[in-house]
């Protein structure tokens, strides 16, 4: 997401990254961040936080984008349920297109 990240960033638009293992965690998830070079925000959850949203995401992780109107333009979640279709994170592809279809 990074490279989508770099593209987009002085265009109104932003990339909020979630880290799932990372609320008991956070010194080692600064660290990776770091090594990554990771420009765009990362949320580190607090239990409640990864109780009531982040724990729904399964073990695969996901993506939603969301507009500056709070309405969601894309979400790729998979589900905890084995019967639900794992679907693979946003590619860097998807997020430009989507960005290039709601930008003003």
């Amino acid at each position: 997401m990074q490279g989508a990240y770099n593209e987009i960033k002085d265009k109104d638009f932003n990339i909020v990254g979630i880290v799932e293992d990372g609320y008991d965690n956070e010194e080692s998830v600064n660290n990776i961040l770091s090594q990554k070079k990771v420009t765009y925000t990362n949320i580190i959850p607090n239990e409640k936080f990864y109780n009531e949203f982040v724990s729904l995401m399964g073990d695969f992780g996901g993506a939603i984008l969301v507009n500056d109107k709070g309405e969601i333009l894309k979400a790729k979640l998979p589900g905890k349920d084995e019967k639900q279709t794992i679907l693979p994170v946003l590619s860097k592809q998807e997020i430009l297109d989507i960005f290039k279809e709601n930008s003003k």
